[in-house]
């Protein structure tokens, strides 16, 4: 339940940002027609400089109506701009970062507030009040400075976010705590669990869609009181087809009803599409588009491909640093619960596959994927340092292949050779 509410606020979040600050307006608007109505019995007690007549309040609040609407228009104008250039340049999969950021949405609130203070302000105000004085005018020149900060602040946010490394450094920034939590979830795992019930069964799922999340406290509730193993086979980003396979309930009681089935697969979060919450190779799938972009032939930019490789080595670094790639998530005087993550071979496959395709003809982008693969090295295991030495042979050879300057080839083959120092290269046929 509560995960799905989780993700039900992330796909939200662009929503909520604005009519937040909606809600913020209409709660000062109604402050401050108490305030002008006198029903708090504090109007006397505000300074006279705070107060304006009706006619120059309702002057004020017109002009700033005009104004908020303007620069709300401008606003959303250039988030528009920004998304298209951010579809073109970057990934369509990358908007969602800019979108989803806090000032981005909230501006617009803001100003779209400010509009609705001052339009129904100015319905509230009697303009046969003409001696009477208001607060309503200052409350909106005061909101109006509030929405100046904002923009400014958004106009730095823009400024920021369409330089390519901030970008790639925002994307880095959001995946890495999720790979420490990833991380810490394998190191407290045990050795890996074999089916320990009477019978196994194959769970499948009921519906389509990208595996968002897993609502644990979910499964420990459906299968509260049983003795076995569930083993999720299934990865998070996985798409899901109706029938999938989920994983395999192996348990000892063998009065596992529908129900129970039911409610195991209710746990599995599906959505239309990827969401970053728990999904970190989402954030690894975002800077290889960014890199294949970079070197696709239309918009070739070296550079910000050997950025997205550098971010990208790191972050796997991390997850090669242990041979782990189960997650125990239940305690174990109860049914265990065993998700299956990803290999590290299939990690780095699936990270630099499509960089090697546009970028292999390029001895900058393979002298950055060997130095990467040489720092993920550096705190591998000596499992997955044995994979990455294969890898790395793989990428080499295959330079070679396009390579025919001979200042290139010295440059990658003492890349290589500091991933692979005691390789005989004549022996491996490269």
């Amino acid at each position: 339940m509560l995960e799905d509410v989780r993700i039900w606020f992330f796909r939200k979040k662009a929503w909520i940002d604005t009519l937040i600050y909606v809600f913020y307006s209409i709660v000062l608007l109604l402050i401050v027609v108490e305030i002008d109505a006198d029903f708090l019995g504090i109007k006397s007690n505000i300074p006279r400089v705070f107060m304006m007549d009706v006619e120059l309040a309702r002057h004020v609040l017109g002009v700033l109506a005009g104004a908020l609407l303007a620069i709300a228009i401008f606003t959303f104008s250039t988030i528009t701009a920004v998304l298209v250039m951010y579809s073109n340049s970057f990934s369509s999969r990358v908007i969602e970062n800019f979108v989803k950021n806090g000032i981005t949405m909230k501006v617009l609130g803001v100003f779209i507030g400010g509009f609705f203070y001052c339009i129904t302000a100015l319905a509230f105000m009697d303009p046969s009040l003409v001696n009477e004085q208001v607060f309503a005018g200052t409350a909106g020149v005061i909101y109006s400075m509030v929405c100046l900060l904002y923009f400014i602040v958004f106009v730095q946010k823009v400024v920021y976010s369409v330089q390519d490394v901030n970008v790639v450094s925002d994307i880095y920034d959001m995946t890495m705590p999720m790979i420490a939590e990833e991380l810490e979830g394998r190191e407290h795992t045990p050795e890996y669990l074999v089916d320990d019930g009477d019978f196994s069964r194959e769970i499948r799922s009921k519906n389509i869609g990208y595996l968002g999340s897993i609502d644990y406290a979910g499964l420990r509730s459906a299968l509260k009181g049983r003795k076995g193993l569930f083993r999720i086979t299934c990865r998070i980003g996985d798409f899901l087809v109706d029938g999938g396979l989920i994983g395999y309930l192996s348990v000892k009681d063998k009065d596992v009803n529908g129900d129970t089935i039911a409610r195991v697969q209710e746990s599995f979060l599906l959505q239309e599409s990827k969401i970053q919450i728990r999904d970190y190779r989402y954030g690894l799938t975002k800077l290889t588009e960014i890199a294949a972009r970079a070197l696709s032939p239309g918009d070739v930019d070296p550079n910000t491909a050997i950025h997205c490789i550098r971010k990208m080595s790191a972050l796997l670094g991390h997850l090669g640093s242990t041979d782990m790639s189960h997650i125990s998530k239940v305690p174990k005087d109860s049914c265990k619960v065993l998700y299956e993550s990803w290999p590290f071979e299939e990690e780095v496959y699936e990270a630099f596959n499509q960089i090697v395709v546009y970028g292999i003809g390029d001895p900058s982008v393979v002298r950055a994927i060997l130095n990467g693969l040489r720092g993920m090295k550096e705190r591998a295991t000596p499992k997955n340092s044995a994979f990455i030495e294969e890898y790395a042979t793989e990428v080499y050879r295959l330079a070679l292949k396009e390579l025919e300057n001979t200042f290139d080839r010295e440059h990658i083959t003492r890349a290589y050779r500091s991933i692979v120092p005691s390789c005989d290269i004549a022996g491996k046929g490269l």
